[in-house]
Order: structure tokens, then sequence, then C-alpha cells
């Protein structure tokens, strides 16, 4: 508004800031020679129509900036929640992917657990395979029970 140029009562014209804050009688701020009165000045038809026009103006420029602000925040909350699902999406997938790790970890270790087992039915433990090697007198037959022993810990391995 102060830009705005006001039509005073001696015919000049000043700038709106040069009265905008003042009232009752001035000395004209132009030529200096008379005093004008504020409100007459602002009561004019014409400084009416300058003000109510520029007081439009103002309001078409706040009108469309907020609708260009209110436009990039829609756009960017827009791809804000693009990226928001994009990383749930990969965060999903990185999940699934940890929890078919850990499934596939369980079932090795349990089939380990398993044939570690067997391994223990077939062979019993050391002590069963000592026994049977000191009872036995001949040493074929010794040599025979240590094959069967190395073929069944190799089948295990």
């Amino acid at each position: 508004m102060d830009g705005v140029k006001i039509k005073l009562d001696c015919e000049e014209w000043t700038s709106y800031s040069n009265i905008k804050y003042k009232s009752g009688k001035i000395v004209c701020p132009e030529c200096k020679n008379h005093e004008i009165d504020i409100k007459f000045c602002l009561d004019m038809l014409v400084n009416k129509e300058i003000i109510k026009r520029k007081l439009v103006e103002l309001s078409f420029d706040d009108m469309i900036e907020a609708n260009y602000s209110e436009e990039i925040d829609d756009q960017f909350d827009g791809i804000i929640n693009k990226i928001d699902l994009e990383c749930e999406n990969v965060f999903k997938e990185i999940n699934d992917y940890r929890d078919s790790l850990l499934k596939e970890f369980k079932e090795i270790r349990t089939e380990m657990i398993n044939q570690m087992e067997k391994l223990n039915l077939k062979i019993v433990s050391k002590d069963n395979f000592e026994a049977e090697i000191n009872k036995e007198k001949k040493i074929q037959k010794k040599i025979l029970i240590e094959k069967k022993y190395e073929t069944m810990i190799a089948d295990f391995i």
C-alpha cells in the first residue's frame, strides 16, 4: 500500500505512506504551502477507489500465493507419501527375506541335530567302539570292526 499515490485536496499526488499513520490536519507533504485534512483526503471518491483497488489486488496476490503454497504443499505431501510407501515395501521385503533365512537356518539346524542323533544311535559312542575292539582277540576281525566304524562315520560326514 505504501507505493499507492493518493490525491490531495490541493490537486497534488502523494504516496500513501506519507499520510497513512497521521490524522487530523497536517502540512501538505507535497507543496508544503497549506494544511490538508487527512480524513477528507482519504474520503475523496478517487482515493477510496484507489485504496479499494489496491486492497483487491493485494487480496488476489495473497490468494494466488496461498494457492501456490497449498499446491506446493500438496505436491510435496504426495511425494513424501510415495517415499513412505516405498520404504514400507522395502522394509517388508527385508523382513520377509530375514524370516525366510531364519526359517532355513532353523531347518538346517534341526536336520543337523537329527543327523547327530542318528549317528549316536548307530555308533552309540566311542566307548562302544573301544569295547568292541578290546573284546576281539584277532587282528583281522579288529580291522573289520575299525572299517565298519570308519564307514559309518564317513557316511555321516
